[in-house]
């Protein structure tokens, strides 16, 4: 061989091996390709994955729904009706009305309308078989079945049988035609459902702004309510009068609120008592602006699937709901919420006077501005309180509300306080109520406190902690007096 070909062999080896490979796979391609198409022939339709739309119209033209799911028939009807957007105009919509079964006013809308829209559009995973002589392997001889009616009068079958092996997919088939199909399992759920897979999951069917009263029982004993003040206040009126913190409220409500049916278990119970709701374990009961009562128990806890027994107070059927957001069921009221002896705003105060026994008076007045609160005028035992500390926070505000911050720590109806106070807060009032007289009477365990309001027991106790505890009464009112000291010097 010449040089010059040993060159250009040397040159271009790569790419003589790379046109090699191909033609080598190109020839096999060309060989196995009768092969392939012969062994498509042999095992039918079986092997094609190609996607046939089954059933192709308008959603909007479904006017009739009738579904046969072997357990109980649904039959829905289309309803032209009107909705009306924020600003009072109306447009035209619809509503799928329930002509049966009975009994069943929770259907959720959106949840009705993924009937039309699966089926409207429905397509198949694969081809079974064109001509199937037995039916019963794909559960076929006895389908569920949806029949939909057009606005044409033109009606539509679907029946739907066994899931199909190894596959997620049902086997189907479409009006007369007796081929067997596959779906996917989700659309073909969706198509012939069960009456309880429509129906809304929520409990409360009303915002948590809309709630303005809310009660709670536990064991057949209640255990506490609360109303919302026209002043948006959470105010408690069970089991005694007291101001609450609308935050811990507020939360306590959404969590009800986003309480939801887990799973519907049965909906005619013929005993109760198995899931506790003969008795229940737990009542609540929310109100709404609209004079809207919602009450719903619970029974027996599941551990298994963190869930409650739970029914509605007038209906036996019992679902799960879960115990996630209802943490707070078994803790004592003060733990449930924040509890205050008394609140006010300080605006509505000319004066306050604050005695602790062994200690000077504590006298402050108040000099709010009329519409900005950066030029309310506070004095303290006659000096001004106006500043700030290191953080930027009014000192005399932080002292202030140490006062009406004073939180229960139990409650007692039954107590007979004796004795003097120890501690006693004076708000004399420019609303026209005239003076609020607090009274903290020392109990014998030199630990907590009797609380008085204008001379009668609240059945309140309140912890030493809220006088003599960090950030309590008197930790307060020495960093007010160190700023006001320092700003006078």
């Amino acid at each position: 061989m010449s040089a010059k070909k040993k060159n250009f062999l040397k040159k271009y080896r790569g790419t003589i091996i790379l046109v090699g490979l191909v033609l080598v796979l190109a020839a096999s391609y060309v060989w196995l390709l009768p092969l392939i198409q012969a062994g498509q022939e042999q095992n039918g339709d079986e092997t094609n994955p190609e996607v046939v739309r089954l059933i192709d119209v308008d959603q909007y033209s479904i006017q009739h729904i009738l579904i046969n799911n072997k357990e109980q028939v649904i039959e829905l009807e289309y309803v032209p009706t009107k909705g009306y957007n924020s600003d009072g105009t109306e447009y035209e919509t619809y509503i799928w009305n329930l002509v049966q079964p009975e009994g069943y006013n929770d259907l959720d809308q959106l949840l009705i309308r993924g009937i039309p829209t699966h089926f409207s559009s429905l397509e198949s995973t694969k081809i079974i078989e064109r001509e199937p002589e037995n039916l019963s392997k794909y559960g076929l001889d006895n389908p569920s079945t949806i029949t939909v009616t057009l606005t044409n009068g033109e009606k539509m079958t679907v029946k739907v049988g066994d899931k199909a092996p190894l596959v997620a997919a049902r086997y189907v088939q479409v009006g007369d035609d007796p081929t067997v199909y596959t779906v996917k399992s989700y659309n073909a759920g969706k198509i012939v459902p069960f009456i309880n897979e429509l129906r809304t999951t929520a409990i409360f069917d009303f915002p948590a702004t809309e709630v303005v009263a809310l009660s709670m029982g536990r064991d057949g004993d209640k255990l506490f309510s609360a109303r919302r003040s026209e002043d948006d206040i959470w105010l408690l009126d069970y089991p005694i009068p007291a101001d609450t913190n609308s935050d811990t409220i507020n939360t306590l409500i959404e969590s009800l609120i986003s309480l939801f049916r887990h799973t519907f278990v049965e909906e005619n119970p013929k005993d109760l008592a198995k899931y506790h709701l003969d008795e229940p374990h737990y009542e609540f009961e929310l109100e709404t602006i609209k004079g809207v009562k919602r009450q719903v128990y619970l029974g027996k806890e599941n551990k298994s699937d963190s869930t409650f027994y739970a029914r509605f107070d007038d209906s036996n059927e019992v679902f799960k709901v879960p115990s996630a957001t209802l943490t707070y069921i078994d803790k004592p009221l003060t733990e449930i919420m924040q509890l205050f002896t008394y609140i006010v705003n300080y605006k509505k105060v000319d004066k306050l006077t604050v005695k602790v026994k062994g200690q000077p008076d504590q006298v402050s007045i108040i000099q709010p501005h009329e519409s900005d609160p950066s030029k309310d005028v506070f004095y303290i035992n006659g000096r001004e309180a106006v500043m700030k500390d290191e953080e930027g926070h009014q000192v005399w505000r932080l002292y202030y509300q140490a006062v009406i911050g004073t939180l229960l720590s139990k409650i007692d109806t039954a107590a007979q306080p004796q004795g003097e106070p120890e501690v006693t807060y004076i708000f004399e009032l420019n609303d026209g109520t005239g003076t609020v007289v607090m009274d903290y009477i020392p109990m014998p365990d030199g630990q907590n406190y009797w609380c008085m309001k204008n001379g009668e027991y609240t059945g309140m106790i309140v912890n030493r902690r809220e006088f003599y505890g960090k950030q309590g009464l008197m930790e307060m009112f020495e960093n007010l007096m160190n700023h006001v000291n320092v700003a006078n010097e």
